[in-house]
């Protein structure tokens, strides 16, 4: 045999394992005899490879395609109908609001809060603490609380690097009104420059600054930026170690045969 038709037989022989390969890669098995130990580890490593990351894309995509688009709650009436758990501050507006019910859905969640006052009425230290997220979280608890100090809370639980995902109410429940008390019987001069610096404080985008440096990381703690709906390397981390022990083991079942041959041909 010259060396065009050893040429032409190589390039052949690469292409026939270049097909078995492909084929393997969409599930096909091969129909080619194995002769050695070594290919016979690769190959059943490579298919337990094949087999879980077959079952991982399919777990995932039915994990996608049971969620429930109407679980989020954006009322009090989804709140009520949901059986979860609220929490509000106690002795706020929203406690006032829950108190004096005004209507059916705020009646039935504050006969929850009063039956579990040490879990539903709390101070918003304890509203905003990682415990009280990670029920919400969970499914279990629902903070209603004024919009700042959420946005404060979501974004120092992503600062901290906290798992996130949170989603954030379409109703509001009260308007916050921001007072400023004095004692009674000041001179009007004084309550002139009060307001005329507050009004300063808010033309000048002073305090709405330092308000947003505080809170600008919140939205990527909400779950449209955090939920991942993809399975990245680092979650099939796992079977890049199955291959690679496939690998390491078939390559020194490899040497031991190629040592054993060469002691029997000796």
């Amino acid at each position: 045999m010259n060396d065009r038709d050893r040429s032409k037989l190589s390039f052949l022989n690469f292409l026939d394992h270049f097909t078995r390969m492909y084929g393997n890669i969409f599930s096909q098995a091969s129909s080619v005899d194995i002769n050695y130990n070594h290919q016979r580890v690769l190959r059943a490593f490579w298919w337990m490879a094949i087999i879980v990351l077959m079952q991982s894309f399919s777990g995932h995509l039915l994990a996608t395609l049971v969620l429930d688009s109407n679980s989020q709650i954006n009322d009090l009436r989804s709140l009520d109908r949901s059986g979860v758990l609220p929490g509000v501050e106690k002795g706020s507006v929203a406690h006032s609001k829950f108190k004096s019910g005004e209507d059916l859905h705020s009646t039935n969640l504050y006969s929850k809060m009063l039956q579990q006052q040490n879990k539903s009425l709390l101070p918003v230290k304890q509203l905003i603490s990682d415990a009280s997220l990670d029920l919400v979280k969970a499914g279990k608890f629902a903070v209603i609380l004024d919009t700042l100090a959420v946005k404060y809370a979501l974004s120092n639980r992503y600062n901290k690097g906290r798992e996130c995902g949170f989603h954030v109410a379409a109703q509001t429940f009260h308007r916050n009104i921001l007072v400023m008390v004095l004692r009674k019987g000041l001179a009007k001069s004084t309550y002139h420059q009060i307001n005329s610096r507050i009004s300063f404080l808010v033309e000048s985008n002073i305090l709405s600054k330092s308000i947003n440096n505080k809170v600008k990381e919140y939205t990527k703690c909400l779950g449209t930026h955090v939920n991942k709906s993809y399975l990245t390397v680092e979650d099939l981390r796992g079977i890049f170690i199955l291959l690679c022990s496939g690998l390491l083991l078939s390559f020194i079942i490899f040497l031991g045969e190629r040592i054993h041959e060469r002691l029997n041909t000796s």
